[in-house]
């Protein structure tokens, strides 16, 4: 009988030492995904403007999507397609960008090229060879921003065919003017070449200067050895989709009359490395240490 009593002691120590273990991993089976939400808050609309004179009112219309790194000094840089904020008319950078940034009271603001300007942060800097940009921004205390930090960057030799990734962003501008949320879509590496990858996933106009990001199909916990890498990581940015053309040919002539151009359902892929580089270059790097001195007294410059 002692030994019995004795059984179900252990018994009831052990319950109540797994007791909150299992109450934890109740907690995680109320969660569907494993991905890292905090990525989303990384993610802006970037926009364009479009003043109506006659009643003064303005339109907002949503051309691409860009995503905040933080800078070796804590500066916010918005990264980019460089198509994305360059009027393709004349090869200028736009003047009526707008970049929308979610406040921590499920609002959203823009904050404008124009007003940018006052603070004398610099303009867009746009890579010699790559469709690549990146501008220092603003925000206000209340925003509700995280960023990627040059440590999340995966390397480029780490990366293979068939990893599985996310690419966010805004396809077809679809976004809240309340709050604006990134649509996620999933894919695998395609291919590897020695300058970019192309990536299987949906990609649609809007989706352009968005990042893509590794995501881990299983997570391994803590202590446990495993050869895949197991965080979340910048893959890189999502440059263009690359089109499938067909050619509708005339019957009677035997010669092509009309050119159908479809979404291949693949895109091209600048690597982390190539976001890297442009950060690292000298004009970036000497205005990241003269940041806070421009804006001193102004606004608040820092990332989280």
């Amino acid at each position: 009988m002692k030994r019995i009593s004795t059984y179900f002691a252990i018994l009831s120590i052990i319950s109540l030492a797994t007791a909150p273990f299992l109450m934890a991993e109740e907690q995680k089976m109320k969660l569907t995904s494993n991905f890292n939400q905090n990525w989303l808050k990384s993610i802006i609309s970037i926009e364009v403007i479009e003043k109506n004179t006659k009643d003064n009112t303005e339109k907002h219309m949503p051309v691409g999507t860009g995503f905040l790194i933080l800078s070796k000094n804590k500066h916010l840089i918005v990264v980019t397609a460089k198509h994305v904020i360059i009027d393709q008319k004349n090869g200028s950078i736009r003047s009526d960008l707008a970049y929308r940034l979610n406040d921590k009271k499920g609002d959203s603001l823009l904050v404008k090229e124009e007003e940018l300007k006052q603070y004398e942060i610099g303009s867009w800097f746009l890579s010699e060879d790559k469709d690549l940009a990146c501008r220092f921004i603003l925000f206000t205390e209340t925003s509700d921003l995280s960023t990627i930090s040059e440590d999340a960057f995966l390397e480029r030799e780490s990366i293979q065919v068939g990893a599985p990734i996310l690419l966010l962003g805004f396809p077809l501008g679809l976004r809240s003017e309340k709050y604006a949320l990134p649509i996620a879509r999933s894919g695998i590496i395609a291919r590897v070449d020695p300058e970019n990858f192309i990536v299987d996933v949906n990609f649609y106009p809007g989706n352009s200067g968005g990042p893509i990001i590794y995501v881990p199909s299983l997570k391994v916990g803590i202590g446990l050895n495993s050869l895949l890498i197991n965080d979340e990581k910048l893959v890189g940015l999502a440059a263009e989709y690359i089109s499938y053309i067909d050619t509708a040919v005339s019957l009677q002539t035997a010669r092509s009359r009309i050119t159908f151009e479809e979404n291949s359902g693949l895109c091209i892929a600048l690597p982390a490395n190539t976001i890297l580089t442009l950060l690292k270059r000298e004009d970036i790097v000497n205005l990241d240490d003269q940041f806070d001195k421009i804006v001193e007294g102004k606004v608040s410059s820092r990332g989280k």
